[in-house]
């Protein structure tokens, strides 16, 4: 295991992590983002946010000292279908800026350089009250270090 699911198993706190999985976050990124929207061999790519544009570099990193984590989740029949919905949710959030490490979050930068792990993926089973077609949560997690200039 990579410092990635350490350090989400660290702060995430009670769950059934024998059941937990490491998941490629490079190959869920390179299936994930449109073609052309980022050059892999460089890492970086434009973004326009509230009026703003960002130069946003991503670069993949297991092992690196993680500042926190985004998480998604939802619950459904285990189908995993849902899980890269939740992997595409989590994809959108990092290269739109919609996740923030607290001390960047009303910045003024011009860049933000992405440190990004392994994602996690925690299955549980579950017994929801009134839809039993809804046995299984499904949680994605993807541990973030965000620097920014």
């Amino acid at each position: 295991m990579s410092k990635s699911f350490d350090f989400v198993k660290q702060r995430y706190g009670e769950a059934d992590w024998a059941q937990a999985v490491e998941v490629d976050a490079m190959d869920i990124f390179s299936k994930t983002i449109p073609a052309g929207l980022i050059d892999f061999k460089k890492g970086v790519f434009r973004v326009e946010h509230d009026d703003r544009k960002y130069d946003v570099h991503v670069h993949f990193d297991p092992d690196a000292d993680f500042d926190y984590y985004t998480t998604e989740a939802s619950a459904n029949d285990s189908t995993l279908v849902f899980a890269m919905e939740l992997y595409k949710k989590i994809v959108a959030k990092v290269i739109t800026l919609q996740t923030c490490y607290k001390p960047y979050e009303h910045g003024n930068f011009e860049e933000v350089y992405w440190t990004i792990g392994n994602f996690v993926y925690l299955g549980e089973t579950c017994e929801p009250q009134g839809k039993p077609w809804l046995t299984y949560r499904m949680t994605v997690l993807l541990p973030l270090k965000m620097e920014v200039k």
